[in-house]
């Protein structure tokens, strides 16, 4: 199977893709939760669509090293939908490109969640500043300060395509820690 397209699923189980590694493409418009490893060391998929998703847990992602399109071509787009990102969800993706906006619906980021994913232009933005984020969250993720909280979102590019400059700064306050609203059962 090189692609997975399903209109009906609304949730990927713990595991349920672990290893597939001829699988290059997920369509999965109304997935509201992707369970622990779900589809990690997928090494092959380049795409995933999910833009419904409420729920990334823990390791999801990982090994999925050829990853460049999440939610949109070339880029990653987190929903506005999402609420939890657990812990080493997009670890070491460094594929992953564009300008990382982490939604001001998130309540937590867990442990490594965006680990040496070093392809983002030039930080990454928590748009709620009460969220609970994890200290090593975004450790290594980027070249550049994290940018503060709060600044523009949308699409972050020109009318020509090319990626804009954020403000730079430092960041005045970040909410550390780790997710406390885990389900029982499933790891984060």
């Amino acid at each position: 199977m090189t692609s997975f397209n399903s209109p009906l699923v609304t949730s990927v189980g713990q595991s349920a893709f672990f290893s597939c590694r001829g699988l290059t493409h997920v369509e999965l418009p109304l997935v509201t939760f992707v369970g622990y490893r779900a589809f990690y060391g997928a090494s092959h998929i380049a795409s995933v669509n999910m833009p419904l998703v409420t729920r990334l847990d823990g390791d999801s992602f990982m090994g999925c090293a050829a990853l460049t399109d999440f939610n949109a071509p070339g880029r990653m787009l987190l929903p506005t939908s999402l609420l939890h990102i657990g812990g080493a969800v997009f670890y070491q993706l460094s594929g992953l490109s564009g300008d990382l906006v982490v939604p001001s619906s998130v309540t937590s980021v867990g442990s490594k969640a965006f680990y040496q994913c070093t392809g983002f232009y030039s930080g990454y933005v928590v748009e709620n500043s009460s969220a609970t984020v994890s200290t090593d969250a975004f450790s290594g993720c980027c070249t550049v300060q994290p940018l503060p909280s709060g600044m523009p979102t949308g699409e972050p590019s020109s009318p020509s395509g090319e990626p804009t400059a954020w403000p730079t700064g430092e960041p005045t306050a970040w909410p550390t820690g780790e997710p406390t609203n885990e389900p029982s059962g499933q790891p984060s």
